[in-house]
């Protein structure tokens, strides 16, 4: 159930998104799947925020609308969301997750 706690820290919104899985992933190290899971969820989770802001930011110029956008956070949320999602459901099927994103960062699963 922590593990799948780790992943739904993203919505109970302010700080639990973040402080969640690293509280988990700090008191839960020795249990390697919960430890993994709470791992994945801080590092995408922590990860996300900033990277979402600079593509906003980075965009804006860009963009000639205000629609447009809100098209890029509303996408970018929704695959916050599923991912997540997903993850807590692997999560309790005692399935390990790695959150797609993370894979080209050398992110695997444990054997």
């Amino acid at each position: 159930m922590l593990a799948a706690a780790a992943h739904c820290g993203c919505f109970f919104g302010g700080l639990g998104f973040g402080l969640l899985p690293l509280v988990i992933w700090l008191c839960k190290s020795k249990d390697i799947f919960v430890a993994h899971h709470a791992k994945q969820a801080a590092v995408f989770q922590l990860a996300l925020v900033p990277v979402i802001l600079l593509l906003v930011l980075a965009l804006s110029p860009l963009i000639e609308t205000e629609t447009a956008a809100w098209i890029i956070v509303i996408g970018a949320g929704l695959l916050w969301m599923g991912c997540a999602i997903l993850a807590t459901v692997r999560a309790l099927s005692r399935e390990y997750y790695v959150y797609p994103v993370l894979v080209p960062f050398g992110v695997k699963k444990p054997k």
